[in-house]
């Protein structure tokens, strides 16, 4: 490896020793202690080693060995761009973009399966009027009211409910 290759500090780092590779493509091997050095070299060595096609394979691997993949990934595409010289040194510049887009494309896909998975459901029992994008429930609007704690709050609550459900009616 060149010396002026700069290391990312990963907060996570997946590595497995030699005697225990259970994907030989896509795990990390380090048969010595762990040091970011090492695991960023393994890494950048991973990337070369690995045909085009094997990058969304392995980035869908290697995130789903780590607890915060989005964190790896910014740690993973700053380790890229901080050793772009590497890619143009060796005229591997293809690489480079495509590995930016599929970053890019996974940080993309996990935050939209985290954002869809957090959405709450509210039970149809407690819904008195629904429409395509918004329902009504009086149990969640009663609860509201009264945690107003002014009268006119309330009132008012309680009016701008009424009325923007008779304009749906």
């Amino acid at each position: 490896m060149e010396q002026n290759f700069q290391t990312t500090s990963f907060l996570e780092m997946v590595v497995v020793h030699s005697t225990k590779v259970s994907n030989h493509d896509f795990d990390i091997i380090l048969d010595k202690k762990v040091t970011v050095q090492d695991y960023c070299t393994a890494l950048i060595n991973k990337i070369f080693e690995l045909h085009y096609s094997d990058y969304p394979i392995f980035l869908n691997y290697q995130t789903s060995l780590v607890k915060e993949p989005i964190v790896w990934l910014n740690r993973f595409e700053e380790l890229i761009s901080n050793n772009e010289d590497l890619f143009t040194s060796k005229k591997a510049l293809c690489r480079y973009n495509k590995l930016f887009n599929l970053i890019e494309s996974k940080r993309k896909e996990i935050q939209f399966s985290s954002s869809k998975e957090s959405k709450q459901t509210i039970a149809k029992r407690f819904i008195n009027a629904e429409s395509e994008d918004r329902h009504f429930s009086f149990v969640k609007s009663k609860s509201k009211s009264t945690a107003l704690t002014m009268i006119m709050r309330r009132y008012f609550y309680s009016r701008k409910k009424s009325t923007s459900t008779d304009k749906r009616i």
